[in-house]
C-alpha cells in the first residue's frame, strides 16, 4: 500500500515539475503535448520494469521456475501494467491543473 502512494506522489510531483518547466520554456505549442510529454515518465518506468519480468518470467527454465513461480511473476506484471494507467491519469490531471494556474497567473 504505501508502495502504491509513493509511486502516485511521484508521478504527481516529476508531473508538476516536468509542466512548470516546460511552459516556462515555452516551445510547445500545443497542451496536449505538454500534458503528455509531463505524465508519462513514471508510467513508462513501470511498463519497462514490467514488460522485463514478463519476459524474464515467460523465457525461465524448469529449474528457475518453482511450481507455479513464473506464472505468478508474469501475472503480476501484466497487473503492474494495467495499473500504470493510474499515475497516467494522475500526471494528466496534474498537469492540466499546473497549465491551467500557470495561464491564470500569466493573465494577471
Amino acid at each position: 500500500m504505501l508502495v502504491v502512494v509513493l509511486v502516485l506522489l511521484l508521478a504527481a510531483l516529476v508531473s508538476g515539475v516536468i509542466t512548470l518547466r516546460l511552459l516556462r520554456r515555452g516551445r510547445i505549442a500545443s497542451t496536449r503535448q505538454f500534458k503528455l510529454i509531463a505524465s508519462l515518465p513514471v508510467p513508462l518506468l513501470l511498463w519497462a520494469l514490467a514488460g522485463y519480468v514478463f519476459t524474464d518470467a515467460l523465457t525461465g527454465t524448469a529449474e528457475e521456475c518453482g511450481p507455479d513461480a513464473c506464472g505468478m511473476a508474469a501475472l503480476a506484471a501484466m497487473w503492474v501494467a494495467v495499473l500504470a494507467l493510474g499515475p497516467l491519469v494522475l500526471g494528466l490531471v496534474i498537469s492540466h491543473l499546473v497549465i491551467r494556474r500557470y495561464q491564470a497567473c500569466a493573465a494577471e
